[in-house]
Order: C-alpha cells, then sequence, then structure tokens
C-alpha cells in the first residue's frame, strides 16, 4: 500500500495541479473496464439451456439465427429451431 501511495504521489508532482484529476479520470476508465466485463460475463451465463442447445445445434447464436429467419411466423422459426412459440417469443424480445 505504501508503494502505491508514493508512487500515486510521484504521478501527481509530475503532472502538477492537474495529477489528481488525471489519476481519478484513469481509475474511472479502469472501473469502468471491469464492470463492463463483468457485466459481459454475466449476458454469457444468464443463457438457458434451451439458448445453448440451440446455439450448439446450429452453430450460430441465437441473434444470429433469428435474424436469418426474418419474415417467417413465430410457428415456422419455433418449429425450425425444435423449440416452443412462446420461446421464440421470448428470444424476439431479448434480440
Amino acid at each position: 500500500m505504501e508503494n502505491e501511495y508514493q508512487q500515486i504521489c510521484q504521478e501527481v508532482r509530475k503532472l502538477g495541479g492537474q495529477g489528481w484529476n488525471f489519476l481519478i479520470l484513469k481509475e474511472l476508465r479502469r472501473l469502468n473496464e471491469n464492470i463492463e466485463t463483468m457485466l459481459s460475463k454475466e449476458k454469457v451465463d444468464r443463457k438457458t439451456d434451451a439458448q445453448r442447445q440451440v446455439e450448439e445445434k446450429f452453430g450460430k447464436s441465437i441473434a444470429e439465427l433469428l435474424q436469418e429467419r426474418e419474415g417467417k411466423s413465430i410457428r415456422e422459426i419455433a418449429s425450425e429451431l425444435g423449440v416452443s412459440k412462446s420461446t421464440v417469443g421470448n428470444w424476439k424480445a431479448m434480440f
């Protein structure tokens, strides 16, 4: 902790009056990157079993599969993907 504090003080001295502002912005960027990483992992982890199975079966993401089937009815899409109509409806709302 002492070394970190010393490094911060040295950086502030080098940068002059704007040093603290710079360090705060730098830390905020680092925290933002960590948050974005956590959120992207959370999205991946929240996939349902049906999503995983369909993506594995077709080798594409749900978003890609739905986009390819644009203009088809929910019933047709559900039949092609092997899931219920309500599942397709939920996916369309999400993606």
